[in-house]
């Protein structure tokens, strides 16, 4: 039976016991693992500043990622009444940000975003010209 006292013993255990137990092959196994489960663990999307949303659109996402975009247009998302979520570039002109994404392109007002809690934090503003 497995109790407290077994998993103390297994603990204690000298390094190279369980070397020679489990194999350095294994140690490193178990570290390329922990790695893994790592990465996989991260956001790797990228952190949202600025939301609208309304009735032509369900929810635009502005972020300040480069990704795909040719400067100086940034990544952003937008998500439809359907769910289904396209990914974009964004650009600020004027008083307003003009979105191109695969299939069409669409002005939407500075007005109508608001920021984040990540965009506060970071002192971003959207209702300043570039």
């Amino acid at each position: 039976m497995f109790n407290l006292n077994s998993l103390t013993r297994l603990l204690l255990l000298p390094r190279a016991y369980l070397d020679q137990t489990f194999g350095v092959s294994s140690w490193l196994g178990l570290a390329v693992f922990i790695c893994c489960a790592c990465v996989a663990g991260c956001d790797l999307t990228p952190n949202v500043l600025f939301v609208a949303d309304g009735s032509p659109l369900r929810l635009l996402q502005l972020t300040d990622a480069l990704g795909e975009c040719p400067a100086p247009s940034r990544v952003c998302f937008l998500a439809m009444w359907d769910g289904e979520v396209a990914r974009g570039c964004w650009m600020r002109e004027e008083v307003n940000v003009r979105v191109i994404l695969s299939e069409e392109e669409r002005t939407v007002p500075v007005a109508d975003f608001r920021p984040t809690a990540y965009a506060e934090y970071r002192h971003a503003v959207l209702n300043q010209p570039p």
